[in-house]
């Protein structure tokens, strides 16, 4: 593995040669748009470069898009680019506007981590349709309030999502029908309840991060009796009342406990219905 500095320093492309010196793959290429050196010509230079790199197919494993100054026209550059290269398997974008990218479906189907951070987002962008075989999401620092687009995608092999510093006032429903997502982070957020029947779904949810949400005041018993569950970060929840904040903030086993020495006392809260029941 060798760096090339190909577009100064504002653009990185990583290469395996070949014994022949030949350009096996391209295995990371990162654009950066600044206003002394303008992206549609760095685009044009990648578009000749590739041209002589191989007369195979090219690989190209991560893209790394940010567009802190890009134009319009850089974007129907870049999608011409993308649209050359089968089997990108990461695409990342920061500050950048995915609705000007105008990818081919088919192009991004493999693509296993999609980053889309800080792009003023209020809904997810038509590029991610097709994306079937996501691993990994991150649409931190947008704008969302909801992920009503997720619902129509079959996002099966799903195992991390993050969704920090956006508008969440709930946990959108679509999160409940990801039955193997392993992590999420919805830190930072305006979440103010929690739907504790929603959560049975998650079997397999390993670490949840509801941090810096101070609306939320009941911790659900059905979230922190899901199996798998190891980590939950509550840091910041000074509101909580069940369990009181300072009792859950030692850790998931003392929220456990907590829960434990209520049924073992006769009393249980309902967190469907808010309501306090005697047993017996």
């Amino acid at each position: 593995m060798i760096l090339l500095p190909f577009f100064t320093i504002f653009t990185v492309i990583w290469c395996q040669k070949s014994t022949q010196g030949v350009h096996e793959s391209i295995e990371e290429i990162r654009w950066r748009a600044v206003t002394e050196n303008p992206l549609t010509t760095q685009l044009m230079t990648l578009t000749q470069f590739l041209q002589q790199c191989s007369h195979t197919p090219h690989t190209v494993n991560d893209i790394v898009f940010n567009g802190t100054f890009a134009v319009a026209e850089d974007y129907v550059e870049c999608s011409k680019i993308i649209n050359q290269l089968p089997n990108v398997r990461r695409f990342a974008m920061v500050n950048a506007q995915p609705m000007l990218f105008r990818v081919q479906p088919n192009v991004l189907w493999q693509v296993h981590d999609l980053a889309l951070r800080s792009c003023r987002l209020s809904q997810l962008p038509h590029l991610m349709f097709g994306m079937n075989q996501l691993y990994s999401l991150d649409v931190s620092c947008n704008y969302l309030t909801d992920l009503v687009e997720l619902e129509v995608l079959n996002l099966h092999n799903l195992k991390k999502l993050f969704l920090s510093r956006n508008k969440f006032s709930f946990v959108p429903r679509a999160i409940h029908k990801m039955k193997r997502v392993a992590k999420i982070d919805m830190s930072s957020n305006q979440i103010s309840m929690l739907n504790g029947e929603e959560f049975r779904e998650l079997v397999w949810l390993k670490e949840l991060d509801l941090s810096l949400n101070p609306g939320i005041q009941v911790i659900p018993e059905e979230l922190v009796n899901l199996p798998h569950l190891t980590h939950l970060n509550i840091t910041g929840l000074n509101g909580l009342k069940k369990p009181v904040y300072s009792l859950a903030k030692k850790g998931l086993e003392h929220i456990r406990k907590y829960f434990y020495d209520l049924h073992k006392t006769g009393w249980f809260e309902s967190t469907a219905t808010s309501a306090v029941v005697r047993n017996g």
